[in-house]
């Protein structure tokens, strides 16, 4: 039986996959692990809190970055006793 995605293992997910691109403006495609109502409530949070910032990129997507607030994020969220990864991690997500 799969584990239910939490709100902190979702944030973690999101900062790590930003932090990994670099920088980069990246559309939601691009870095979402998933559809899940976790991720979404995650990622308008993070919006929200200004951790990503966001710019249209057409009328109808978005493209996202990591600002220094969401770098600071993701040192608490990792040094989080809670958290941990609910899986092996990857070659890909680990690289």
């Amino acid at each position: 039986m799969a584990q239910a995605i939490t709100p902190l293992y979702a944030e973690a997910r999101i900062l790590l996959k930003l932090w990994d691109l670099a920088q980069a403006e990246v559309s939601k495609s691009n870095f979402m692990p998933g559809n899940a109502p976790a991720y979404q409530k995650a990622l308008a949070q993070l919006e929200a809190e200004a951790a990503l910032s966001s710019k249209a990129k057409t009328s109808r997507s978005k493209v996202y970055s990591l600002t220094d607030q969401g770098k600071a994020r993701l040192a608490l969220v990792m040094a989080n006793p809670e958290f941990l990864f609910t899986a092996n991690v990857g070659a890909k997500t680990a690289n």
